[in-house]
């Protein structure tokens, strides 16, 4: 991925990750580089008005329980 990669572009790999969590799997998402290169912008957006990987990884969560009935789910996120 580059700078011009949208957040929509981001998260696709990441949505593998989420069905896994969905079916019990427990999950990881890790972002390295150098300062200034990305990282919390990738994860939480821009100033939080785009969506990042948290943002859509837990509405993607969400909308695929709903399809699948689970009606008690809890998310829980992370970082360090």
């Amino acid at each position: 991925m580059d700078q011009e990669t949208s957040q929509e572009q981001a998260f696709e790999p990441a949505k593998k990750l989420v069905d896994l969590v969905l079916l019990g799997k427990n999950c990881s998402v890790i972002c390295y580089g150098s300062t200034g290169s990305g990282k919390t912008h990738t994860l939480s957006g821009a100033e939080w008005k785009k969506n990042g990987i948290i943002q859509q990884a837990v509405k993607y969560a969400r909308q695929q329980a709903m399809a699948k009935g689970l009606e008690n789910f809890e998310v829980k996120c992370f970082m360090v």
